[in-house]
């Protein structure tokens, strides 16, 4: 995979996020939440602009009642794995702020999580452990780390990313 081939820099990370936010934004501004965000859904296009591909679990937010369908469990917010039908619909476009916070993460590690385990756990419960801290700014760390919040009332919204 592109992204995981060598280590990226930060200024390469942060384009990557920049430009996937943007993409989100529009998206969440219509009303729609993608479900599905992860490294291979992240195409480079046209003037070395990356764009979210694959919305093929993408829905609209009013039309969802407890239907949600799940993508990666990579990239999975913990929130969405309630299996009570009558609990009500956690906020989807933090969940897609949890799945972009897995990818960001993935990237500065420069490898893939698992789709379980110790990492994923941590990954879920606040534990963020960055191999090779040194490498990147806290600025980003603490940025991913927000993205990751257990509660995702502690979430930025993609607005406030882009900030």
């Amino acid at each position: 995979m592109y992204f995981l081939n060598k280590q990226l820099s930060e200024p390469e990370i942060l384009k990557i996020l920049r430009d996937i936010w943007l993409g989100l934004n529009e998206i969440h501004n219509q009303g729609i939440v993608h479900l599905d965000l992860k490294l291979e859904n992240i195409l480079l296009g046209s003037w070395d602009k990356y764009k979210i591909g694959d919305l093929g679990l993408s829905r609209l937010i009013d039309k969802l009642k407890n239907d949600v369908p799940e993508g990666d469990s990579r990239y999975l917010a913990f929130e969405l794995l309630n299996n009570d039908p009558n609990a009500p619909l956690p906020d989807l476009k933090k969940c897609d702020v949890f799945s972009l916070g897995i990818l960001a993460y993935e990237l500065i590690q420069g490898q893939r999580c698992k789709p379980n385990g110790e990492e994923w756990e941590n990954l879920r419960k606040d534990k963020i452990f960055f191999k090779n801290p040194d490498n990147f700014s806290e600025e980003i760390k603490e940025m991913v780390t927000s993205m990751l919040r257990s509660d995702p009332n502690e979430r930025p919204t993609v607005n406030d990313l882009l900030k």
